[in-house]
């Protein structure tokens, strides 16, 4: 009965305490300070105007204490009032993230996505937009053509599935639904992880166990109020799949054990159905039984041991658990992931590196959350960095014990193996990719709340309850402090979908033709779908495409011209061009490097090209993606897009014929490859050699940086003050356009110095101004807009490229870019569409 009693208390506050921290998206609590604090400011900025109108001679010490007289005589008198303004402000601050139901956006983009196929399964019965081949056909991604999904439909179906059971008893819209549900899987993952561990290490375990991979920062954010994706269930179904096989353990009956292999192979297999890195639980397992068996043999033939269970059967057991698994994930989620197994563990392998075996850069190497990480950073990642180290040496010893101690067996030992497993793989796999982190906070939150309450027990067996104290109050502290760190990162959760971003897709959806395609950075392309309901050329799905190497170029084109005639390439037929001149010519490089000579020519000329190296039925085809004029297309910029240029221009000035060398640099083929390269004239001599000694002398992990270049955005849009001759800019900016001089102050130099070069627009017209006696390698970008002077602190590739006329200067001066739809986020800081005008 005591036992129970602390059972209930312990899974009680474990899921308060995380439901807390995972409920402020729904109407940010965070927000009322602001609120607070903006109407009382204005209460004092009254009060002061007041005092200093009704009391101009006194002193400002007598009037400072006649304003602090009025605040306080102002708030006895007007509480109500003053109450109504704070609530008027903070749901003014709110309503930026929600809807006009007052309803909170979905939190990220994956997210609207997943939601979109979800609403599909309900009208259609399936995630796709239409069926293909019996292949599910997303129509709106990678326009023209579609693309087809991949087998991890059960986020979409089972969401559906509670949604209409849950309509059976209460009818609300399938986005606020689907806004909530996370908190559903959350809650069942945590009580899972918390019963797993009390039933076998205790109520103490189990408490800081579910605290620690609850309060974790990235875990916390993948499962709040609004994070409709596969985070949670990532986590729970390979927790479901372990704590199943340890079950199988538990028993020494052949049915009762072959029953638990088989109910975790099906967990996999609806792993594989949910998620494609499903395959690692997989080889958690398999790995496991691997492990057990040399360990069987081992104690065999060191110490003569007679095992429990021997070599042979978990030989068997290993082979029970393969074909289980295979029939499940067949069952599931058809063939394909068996098919696509080796690539996926490859792309695994490849995740953040530059260099890959495809001709095209890595897009994901970009990408924040797949990008590099240090030690520190996964340390870091736990939220608190002491504790993972503790955790870490309470699973050294856990492991150690287990492998030591006979009489540890059954479940236990399993699961810890496992648990050590666990954390092996995902700890490497954290070096390829930031994501992985969420992955080891459940093996690293199962070791720490073992180890305390295994360290507590035995001191308390040994007579010495106050060593075990103060590790319970260490941890006790250690706890609180991971608390407020959840807490201040629950504080800063908001959607990244707002007002200004749902008014602009709003009015696409209603002013644009069905059949129109938003042309843009992946980074929306999932709200250009959801929202807008409009096709695109690729999105957060797709983004590693060689649509994102067209798309950059484009963004970084000085050439008008090329740039709109690569646009209706994308447009016309995505990469289909280029799949066409590869089907002749079978060489991925000479392929892509002709279709960027081509894209720089004129009709007659890239006819011509074509048919000097392909054949005509070919060559034809391809002139027809690049040449025929495309359906109805717009062009979004906005200014997320200032910050992410690092990323986009280093995808768009991708060398392809640095890349091919810096390949082969490492190996015996570099002369072959400097030999084929001259013979297909890719580039001057000179230029091969002087970048082959490069790549020879270069640091293996800097080749992929000496390929591409970033260039990057310096200063927000700054605002000109005219006088007497000179135009003083923030950031100590001076401008004198008589002499179309321009200087920066430095502050840490305490002088102004001279940039590379000016821009400056005027009719229209951008023109460069370069100074020989420059001491600072950037530009400066300045133009009028309404007769006010603006500029900009930019690298100098950047300023003249489409990106900064589209944004910066609303498309003036450019002739296949109208101005469409414009929303101003902040007083300098927009969202501009433009109607692409393919004549």
């Amino acid at each position: 009965m005591k036992n129970r009693f602390y059972f209930f208390i312990g899974l009680i506050f474990v899921l308060g305490v995380n439901l807390y921290l995972r409920t402020f998206t729904i109407n940010f609590p965070q927000l009322k300070g602001p609120a607070r604090q903006t109407v009382e400011e204005n209460i004092r900025n009254s009060a002061i105007k007041a005092t200093e109108k009704t009391y101009p001679d006194f002193s400002a010490l007598t009037r400072d204490r006649l304003v602090e007289v009025f605040i306080s005589q102002y708030k006895k008198d007007h509480q109500k009032e003053i109450k109504k303004k704070i609530q008027d402000e903070y749901a003014k601050l709110k309503s930026r993230y929600q809807d006009s139901r007052g309803q909170t956006y979905l939190m990220e983009l994956d997210c609207w996505n997943w939601a979109r196929y979800t609403q599909n399964v309900l009208l259609l019965g399936h995630p796709g937009d239409k069926l293909a081949g019996g292949y599910n056909l997303d129509t709106l991604m990678l326009a023209p053509s579609g693309s087809f999904l991949v087998w991890n439909h059960f986020l979409f179906r089972s969401s559906a599935l509670l949604y209409r059971i849950f309509s059976l008893f209460a009818v609300i819209p399938l986005f606020t639904f689907l806004f909530y549900l996370p908190l559903v899987y959350a809650v069942i993952f945590f009580v899972l992880l918390y019963c797993v561990i009390f039933k076998y290490w205790g109520n103490l375990a189990a408490v800081i166990t579910c605290l620690y991979v609850g309060f974790a920062p990235d875990f916390l954010l993948h499962s709040s109020a609004g994070w409709f994706d596969m985070d949670v269930l990532n986590l729970l179904l390979p927790l479901l799949a372990v704590w199943a096989y340890a079950k199988s353990a538990d028993t020494k009956a052949n049915k009762p054990k072959l029953a638990w292999i088989i109910f975790s192979a099906f967990w996999v297999g609806l792993f594989s159905f949910t998620w494609p890195g499903w395959w690692f639980i997989f080889a958690l397992i398999a790995g496991y039984e691997v492990f057990s068996s040399v360990n069987v043999a081992c104690a065999y033939f060191q110490y003569k041991e007679k095992p429990v269970v021997t070599f042979k059967a978990h030989l068997i057991y290993l082979s029970i658990f393969a074909l289980s698994a295979c029939f499940w994930v067949i069952v599931l989620s058809g063939y394909d992931p068996l098919n696509s197994l080796y690539p996926l563990i490859m792309n695994v392998v490849t995740l953040n590196k530059g260099l890959t075996g495809s001709v095209w850069p890595n897009v994901y190497i970009t990408v924040s959350e797949i990008g590099k990480i240090s030690l520190e950073g996964i340390t870091e990642a736990s939220g608190n960095t002491f504790l993972f180290f503790v955790a870490l040496l309470f699973l050294l010893h856990l492991f150690l014990r287990t492998i030591k101690e006979r009489k540890i067996a059954g479940f236990r030992r399993t699961f810890t193996i496992m648990l050590v497993f666990w954390f092996i793989g995902m700890f490497f796999a954290c070096f390829s990719g930031r994501r992985f982190t969420a992955f080891l906070h459940l093996p690293m939150g199962c070791s720490l709340g073992i180890g305390v309450s295994q360290a507590c027990a035995y001191f308390k067996k040994k007579g010495k309850n106050v060593i075990g104290y103060l590790i319970l109050g260490a941890v006790l502290i250690l706890g609180a402090q991971d608390f407020f760190n959840a807490y201040a990162r629950a504080k800063t959760i908001f959607p990244l979908m707002n007002t200004d971003w749902y008014k602009v897709l709003t009015q696409i959806k209603e002013k644009t033709p069905v059949e129109g395609v938003i042309n843009s950075w992946w980074d929306y392309g999932d709200w250009f779908k959801a929202v807008a309901n409009r096709k695109v050329i690729f999105d957060g799905q797709s983004q590693n495409t060689p649509q994102a190497y067209w798309m950059a170029d484009v963004l970084l084109s000085k050439n008008e011209e090329e740039a709109v005639k690569t646009l209706a390439m994308l447009n016309n037929g995505g990469n289909r061009a280029y799949e066409v001149i590869n089907e002749g010519l079978k060489d991925p490089l000479r392929s892509a490097l002709l279709l960027k000579k081509i894209l720089g020519l004129k009709p007659e000329a890239a006819r011509a090209a074509l048919l000097s190296a392909l054949p005509a039925p070919n060559a034809e085809k391809v002139m027809h993606l690049v040449f025929d004029k495309p359906p109805k297309a717009y062009f979004i910029v906005d200014n997320t897009m200032c910050d992410k240029l690092g990323s986009i221009s280093y995808i768009g000035s991708w060398d392809f014929v640095k890349a091919y060398l810096a390949k082969k640099s490492e190996g015996p083929g570099l002369d072959a490859a400097k030999g084929y390269l001259a013979k297909i004239k890719a580039q001057d001599k000179e230029e091969i050699e002087r970048f082959s000694r490069e790549a020879v002398l270069a640091d293996p992990d800097d080749l992929e940086e000496i390929v591409s270049e970033r260039f990057k955005i310096h200063s927000r849009l700054l605002k000109g003050q005219e006088t007497d001759g000179l135009v003083l800019f923030d950031k100590g900016f001076v401008f004198r356009p008589k002499e179309q001089r321009i200087y920066l102050y430095s502050p840490r130099l305490d002088r102004f110095r001279i940039p590379k070069s000016l821009f400056l627009f005027e009719n229209n017209q951008l023109r460069e101004v370069v100074y020989p006696n420059n001491e600072l390698d950037l530009s400066l970008l300045v133009f009028k807009d309404k007769n006010e002077y603006r500029a900009v602190l930019l690298e100098r590739p950047l300023a003249d490229s489409l990106f900064v006329r589209l944004y910066f200067l609303n498309a003036a001066g450019l002739k296949h870019f109208k101005p469409f739809i414009e929303e101003k986020v902040a007083p300098d800081s927009f969202i501009r569409v433009f109607e692409i005008v393919w004549e």
